[in-house]
C-alpha cells in the first residue's frame, strides 16, 4: 500500500511538472492547440484534467507546488495567468451554440477532405477540462474552498483576481452548477461562500453576476449594457448564446434567494459603503478593526460595492417589461 502510494504520489508531481514546464513555455500563449494536447495527453487523458489546471490558478503565488527554488512569485502568477486563460478558451466551447458550430465546420471539412490538411496550431473543437456540470459543481466548491482558506491570515494569498475570473467564466458556462454549489452546504452555506468575494474589490464583478444569475437564471444587464449589447449584436448579427449543463432550476433559485435574505446580503453590501466611509472619516488608528467587527469580518472596497448594489438594484428591482 505504502508503495502504491509512493507512486501515485511521484505520478501526480511528474504530470504537475510537465504541466508547468508547459505553462512556461511560449506555446502555452496559443492555448490548447493540437500540438499541445499531444504534449499534454498524459494529463488531458484523466478524468480529472481540470483539477491540475486549476491546482495551479488556487494555489498561493508564493508557493511552488514542486518546491522549484527556481520559481518566483511573478512567474507562479504568469502561470496562473495563463492556466486561466485555457481555462476560459475551453469554457468557451461548452456552450450547445458553439459545439453547433463546430459541428457545422467539422461537417464543411470532411465534405470538402479538408481533415488530412488540419493546421497543428489550431485549437480543438471541444471542451476538455470542464466537460459536464457534475466537473463545475466540484470546481466551483474548490473555488470557494481556496476564498475562504484565503481569508486566514496565517496563509498565503492566491491570486484574486484569476480566480475570480475562473469562477465567472464557469458561471457563464455552467450557471445551474455553480449556483448550486454557491447555495449548498446547509444553513451557513451563502455566508460562507459569498463572504470572502465581498472581502475583495476585484471579485465585485462575480458577485454581482452570481447574484444575478441565482435570482433570475440568466445574465441580467443593466440599461446601458443592455444598449451597447444590442448595438454590438446589430451590427455582428450575433445572438444570445446558451449555457451548458441546462437553465437553474426554480427550487434551486428559490433556495438561493431565501440564502440571501437569511444572511441579510443587502444588508452586508450597504454596510461595506456606509461602515467603510464612516469609519474613515475618524481618523482613529483602530478604524480597520472596527469596520472588520461590525461586518462580521467583511471589508470591501466602498466604490466597488457601491457599484454592485446599483446593479443589482437596477436588474432586480425593476419590472420585466422595462426590459
Amino acid at each position: 500500500m505504502a508503495t502504491a502510494a509512493a507512486a501515485d504520489t511521484n505520478n501526480t508531481d511528474g504530470l504537475s511538472s510537465v504541466l508547468e514546464q508547459w505553462l512556461d513555455s511560449k506555446s502555452s500563449d496559443l492555448g490548447l492547440t493540437l500540438s499541445s494536447r499531444y504534449d499534454l495527453k498524459p494529463i488531458l487523458d484523466q478524468e480529472d484534467a481540470y483539477e491540475n489546471f486549476a491546482k495551479v490558478i488556487l494555489s498561493p503565488c508564493s508557493q511552488d507546488n514542486n518546491n522549484n527554488n527556481e520559481a518566483t512569485p511573478s512567474s507562479m502568477t504568469a502561470r496562473s495567468y495563463r492556466a486561466l486563460q485555457v481555462f476560459i478558451q475551453d469554457l468557451k466551447l461548452s456552450s450547445p451554440e458553439k459545439q453547433q458550430q463546430q459541428l457545422a465546420l467539422a461537417r464543411f471539412q470532411q465534405q470538402r477532405g479538408l481533415f488530412g490538411q488540419q493546421d497543428l496550431t489550431l485549437s480543438s473543437s471541444s471542451p476538455t477540462l470542464v466537460t459536464s456540470s457534475a466537473q463545475a459543481n466540484l470546481l466551483t466548491k474548490q473555488i470557494f474552498h481556496a476564498l475562504d482558506k484565503n481569508n486566514d491570515d496565517n496563509s498565503d494569498k492566491i491570486n484574486i483576481l484569476h480566480v475570480s475570473r475562473l469562477l465567472e467564466a464557469l458561471l457563464e458556462a455552467y450557471p445551474a452548477a455553480v449556483v448550486s454549489a454557491t447555495c449548498s452546504g446547509g444553513k451557513d452555506g451563502i455566508g460562507t461562500h459569498l463572504g470572502p468575494l465581498m472581502k475583495h474589490p476585484t471579485s465585485y464583478p462575480t458577485l454581482t453576476s452570481l447574484i444575478l444569475y441565482g435570482c433570475t437564471g440568466a445574465a441580467k444587464k443593466t440599461s446601458a449594457e443592455q444598449t451597447q449589447q444590442g448595438q454590438q449584436q446589430q451590427q455582428q448579427g450575433a445572438g444570445g448564446s446558451a449555457a451548458a449543463g441546462g437553465p437553474i432550476k426554480e427550487g434551486t433559485r428559490r433556495k438561493f434567494v431565501r440564502g440571501l435574505i437569511e444572511w441579510n446580503f443587502m444588508s452586508k453590501l450597504a454596510s461595506c459603503i456606509v461602515h467603510h466611509y464612516q469609519d474613515h472619516s475618524n481618523n482613529n488608528e483602530g478604524n480597520d478593526n472596527h469596520l472588520t467587527s461590525a461586518l462580521g469580518g467583511i471589508v470591501g472596497g466602498p466604490e466597488d460595492a457601491c457599484e454592485a448594489l446599483l446593479t443589482i438594484v437596477e436588474c432586480l428591482a425593476y419590472p420585466d417589461n422595462a426590459y
